[in-house]
């Protein structure tokens, strides 16, 4: 007898022998490029603003960023990752745009209770954030604009549900583009701090306006209906804390910068930190992509394929993770000081080495994290994120005071290595998957080889950086290829993530 069960899987299975991992390479050469052009997007934010505005303004920038970063966590609730997680597959309209619409709903209401805790303490939070009780009007702009960048990130995971990640992208380069061109113009028309975050606004209202409309063109609309929240709820509320805490490892070491140094280094820090990025959006782009679909093999048990792509994302990581980390901890000077400043460029060495291999901690505690998130278990990826955090918080009262943005680098590290250990040590338990360590070693000797042609090369103006950077490419997949890292498997799998085809039933 068929069960509704197995006929789910055998529904699925058949759906996903017609989207190969080959396609899923497709989807992620395009989501890799989008992926890594956000960070590139927060390289042209520095050059406009320490350039035309100042360094000084670029911390008081990066810090009004951080104190969104915490907010926002209190306005989107996590309902975007609920979202991904329980709607993939669904074909029922009404449930999409109840669920949708709800949540909307509930963002609105708690956007409204952060907006009107800003108004009230407005005073307070400027004095101690910016050092400038006029600096907060920024705080009313920032406030009102979590709520339509909420939005925003909620209305993307319509996209990611579907698997329709091309049309997703599409979107947010576009998106992406108008934020650009707005800041650029408040920058260069202006020359003032106060209308780029009103650019920002401006941006965020008009996503949320298109995307929107896109939504009830497609899937109607839908009364909230705020039964339905109650499981988004028991998954989405318990994600509230390692978001919290992934703020206080990631931004709350600005504040510390800020009070014991000032704006300057603050600065200072975050443009070399963002430059750092690059190797955390390869590891954004490839579970962009796996994500959904990784969730409905769990669903549906097929976990022996859902352990060949935790295998496989892990892979693809390391091919383009680490000469990335090997080429920007080369790099980061000659870059940064023809993009920025040479101060900021001479200071990079306390911040993007350390910076780089933090994230790679990361990508490695995301693989225990998301076992736990397959399985609805919430409650430990919190207790994961709180310890790394304690480690951070400690980590910057001793060393910050005393090394400055050195001191911060070295305090992110060890919290990031904190969590990964943890995360990955205790997911063993319940789910593993193969680690191909061969092919580790030989992208490290690989990614040497490259980093030793760099250093000699010494890259100095802007055509040399960019010439170094597709020469170290062509050294190190060259040293790859013939250290016979690739099998004829693999082969082919690139030559689909070149070529970037679209097959029938892929949108």
């Amino acid at each position: 007898m068929i069960t509704k069960d197995t006929k789910i899987k055998s529904d699925f299975m058949n759906e996903l022998q017609g989207k190969t991992f080959k396609d899923y390479l497709s989807d992620i050469g395009i989501s890799g490029i989008v992926h890594l052009a956000l960070p590139f997007t927060g390289l042209i934010t520095l050059f406009l603003i320490t350039k035309f505005l100042g360094v000084s303004d670029y911390g008081i920038y990066t810090l009004a960023l951080a104190t969104a970063g915490i907010l926002s966590v209190f306005v989107r609730l996590s309902f975007p990752s609920g979202l991904v997680r329980f709607l993939p597959g669904e074909k029922d309209k009404k449930v999409i745009s109840a669920s949708f619409i709800s949540t909307l709903a509930v963002i609105l209401l708690a956007g409204a209770i952060i907006f009107l805790f800003v108004l009230g303490f407005s005073d307070v939070l400027a004095t101690k954030i910016f050092h400038d009780i006029n600096a907060k009007i920024y705080l009313y702009i920032i406030a009102l604009t979590l709520i339509f960048d909420a939005f925003v990130l909620t209305l993307y995971s319509y996209f990611r549900i579907l698997e329709q990640v091309k049309r997703y992208l599409k979107y947010e380069v576009l998106f992406t583009l108008a934020r650009i061109g707005l800041m650029a113009a408040a920058v260069l028309l202006t020359g003032s701090l106060l209308y780029v975050f009103l650019a920002l606004l401006l941006n965020s209202m008009v996503n949320t306006a298109v995307l929107l409309f896109i939504f009830l063109k497609e899937q109607g609309w839908s009364k909230p209906d705020f039964k339905i929240i109650k499981p988004y709820l028991a998954f989405c509320l318990p994600l509230i804390v390692p978001q919290i805490m992934v703020w206080v490892i990631g931004l709350s070491d600005r504040y510390f910068i800020s009070y014991f140094w000032g704006t300057k280094e603050v600065g200072i820090y975050s443009a070399a930190y963002s430059l750092a990025l690059f190797v955390g959006g390869i590891n954004n782009a490839i579970w962009f992509v796996f994500m959904p679909m990784v969730a409905r093999l769990w669903n549906t048990s097929a976990y022996e394929e859902t352990r060949r792509y935790f295998t496989r994302s892990l892979k693809l990581f390391v091919l383009f993770g680490v000469p990335a980390t090997f080429g920007l901890i080369i790099l980061a000077n000659p870059l940064l000081s023809i993009i920025s400043t040479a101060e900021i460029g001479q200071e990079s060495w306390k911040v993007v080495p350390f910076v780089c291999l933090s994230l790679i901690g990361y990508v490695v505690y995301g693989y225990g994290a998301d076992i736990y998130l397959l399985q609805r278990r919430t409650r430990p990826v919190a207790y994961f994120m709180t310890t790394a955090a304690v480690v951070n918080t400690i980590g910057n009262f001793l060393l910050i005071p005393k090394h400055g943005i050195l001191g911060a680098a070295i305090a992110t590290l060890l919290a990031y290595l904190v969590m990964a250990v943890i995360s990955m040590g205790s997911a063993r338990r319940f789910f593993t998957f193969p680690v191909e360590w061969t092919f580790i070693a030989k992208a490290l000797l690989a990614s040497m080889m490259m980093s030793i042609f760099l250093w000699f090369f010494h890259p100095i103006v802007i055509w040399e950086v960019i010439l170094s950077i597709f020469l170290g490419a062509t050294i190190y997949f060259a040293v790859l290829f013939l250290l016979k890292g690739f099998n004829r498997q693999e082969i082919e799998f690139a030559k689909g993530f070149l070529t970037i085809n679209r097959r029938k039933g892929v949108r």
